[in-house]
């Protein structure tokens, strides 16, 4: 389907169901890392105490220990919890917008001008959750001068 015949609405759902698919992915990556984060703490000190051969004492717990070291950095680093609350509240903005034009709300009291108003809102949702995204994403910098960082706030 090409652009000109895109409806205005459909415009909308396609961006309801962009923010939501970016929001249940968001939201599936959060749980499970703090899943992988929670358990890997509550079962690594079960290994100390099943034996004393090497295996059991030393290398399960040290493996579930990277594990669990790894998935509390990526929540810290890539934030899914915070892209999770992002792209739903996008979605559910969208979403009011599609019913306000439905039934003719303010601001689309207007027949003759409401479908460009409505793309209009559509284009500061969608810049206005790049700007916010763009927030959340680390910058290379922290990622790679993290202590330094943290070192040069503390001295202030």
């Amino acid at each position: 389907m090409s652009r000109e015949n895109t409806s205005s609405i459909e415009i909308a759902h396609q961006m309801i169901e962009h923010f939501k698919k970016k929001a249940n992915h968001n939201k599936n990556e959060s749980l499970i890392f703090f899943c992988i984060a929670l358990l890997g703490s509550l079962i690594t000190p079960i290994f100390f105490t099943l034996g004393s051969d090497l295996f059991m004492s030393k290398i399960i717990p040290s493996l579930i220990s990277v594990a669990t070291a790894f998935s509390i950095s990526w929540l810290q680093l890539r934030k899914p919890q915070s892209l999770w609350s992002l792209y739903r509240s996008y979605q559910r903005k969208i979403e009011s917008l599609v019913l306000k034009y439905k039934f003719n709300i303010e601001p689309f009291n207007n027949s003759e001008t409401k479908d460009a108003q409505i793309i209009e809102l559509l284009c500061k949702v969608k810049e206005e959750s790049h700007e916010k995204w763009m927030q959340l994403v680390p910058k290379a910098e922290a990622v790679s001068h993290g202590n330094e960082k943290v070192n040069n706030k503390e001295e202030c």
